[in-house]
């Protein structure tokens, strides 16, 4: 089950980290449990943004 787990992941809105940005907060998954150069976790990062109707958000921070 743990492998499945590694490769899905959810985000409970209102429970992202307020010290980082949208970047950062999509980010902190990929960086700590793949091996994703910084390029790849970039593209995935914005294409997954983009997929929910929020490109172009990387530096903003969420509300606190």
């Amino acid at each position: 089950m743990l492998p499945l787990r590694r490769r899905s992941g959810f985000v409970f809105q209102g429970r992202l980290f307020d010290s980082l940005s949208v970047f950062e907060n999509v980010a902190y998954p990929l960086r700590e449990h793949t091996r994703l150069s910084l390029r790849e976790i970039t593209d995935r990062v914005h294409h997954f943004l983009d997929l929910v109707g929020l490109p172009d958000t990387d530096d903003l921070l969420p509300p606190s």
